[in-house]
């Protein structure tokens, strides 16, 4: 889902992982926070600070 073509997926998936404690979900916020549109980079930003 980290490279499903609409942004509006990506945005719900770094929300929805925010607080998971699950291995791997570091690695997906910081991918996700390289992301080329900008709406994904800031929730995955977001959701990084406040976990």
């Amino acid at each position: 889902m980290a490279r499903h073509p609409d942004p509006g997926v990506r945005v719900a998936l770094a929300e929805a992982v925010a607080y998971w404690s699950t291995p791997g979900v570091t690695d997906l916020l910081r991918e996700l926070a390289s992301d080329p549109h900008p709406d994904v980079r800031e929730a995955a930003r977001s959701v990084s600070e406040q976990s």
